[in-house]
């Protein structure tokens, strides 16, 4: 038969599981002040930051991310991606999550967020996997970086730089219309001349037959002339409009 224990053994087990107590209520304490500082900190970080477990549910995230997504914390934690974005967006969420726990370390990409007011946002992820005391993977955290604002100013930049170029084409080729006028009036005064002169000639009195002969020939000879001038033309101002 067991030996009760005395009074002051009692009193001595009692003392010290108020102790046990007293200990685990600080280092509870303790946890849950750790954990509203990292809270408090993330909340303070401008930038969007979510964590999940391994199964892809939300377990949190910062007050910049509930902004970011248009949704509360309590509208968020719980969700799997496909509960936060349509799914050809989402697809690529559970996708690259996946590889992430599949092979932890960090993790960077670019991808797009479609925010409940229906906006969709350029984005890059940057995630990494976080472990429990025994080296275990035991969810993600991610920070994202809006780069909307940037591609499109980027996007601006290269309409800018093709109107440019569009501008310069235009410019050389209203120069080279110019040019190729200046051109046609001075090789076409030639032919123009000899063909009229002749003309005038044919028409002002009669001729034997070879002097019509011979003039005929002159005209015939500057109205080719003055074909291969306007070809010549033709030739070099499409060329210029296949430019365009």
């Amino acid at each position: 038969m067991a030996k009760k224990p005395t009074y002051e053994e009692l009193k001595q087990r009692v003392n010290e599981l108020g102790a046990e107590a007293v200990e685990r209520k600080r280092a509870r304490e303790e946890k849950e002040e750790q954990l509203r500082f990292v809270q408090t900190l993330i909340d303070t970080m401008p930038s969007p930051v979510f964590y999940k477990d391994t199964a892809g549910k939300y377990t949190g995230c910062n007050k910049a991310f509930e902004e970011f997504v248009g949704r509360s914390e309590e509208e968020i934690i719980g969700k799997s991606v496909y509960d936060m974005g349509p799914k050809e967006i989402a697809d690529k969420y559970y996708e690259k999550d996946e590889e992430l726990f599949q092979n932890p370390g960090k993790q960077v990409y670019e991808w797009r967020v479609k925010r409940e007011d229906g906006e969709l946002r350029d984005v890059i992820f940057n995630k990494a996997t976080f472990l429990d005391n025994q080296g275990r993977v035991t969810g993600l955290i991610g920070v994202i970086l809006d780069i909307t604002d940037r591609k499109r100013a980027e996007e601006a930049l290269r309409e800018s730089e093709k109107q440019r170029y569009r501008d310069e084409k235009r410019m050389e080729i209203l120069k080279f219309a110019n040019d190729v006028a200046l051109k046609l009036m001075h090789n076409l005064r030639n032919p123009l001349v000899t063909i009229g002169g002749f003309s005038k000639r044919l028409s002002s009195k009669d001729y034997p037959e070879d002097k019509l002969k011979e003039y005929a020939t002159v005209i015939f000879e500057g109205s080719m002339r003055l074909d291969k001038v306007l070809n010549e033309v033709l030739a070099h101002l499409q060329a210029a409009a296949e430019q365009v």
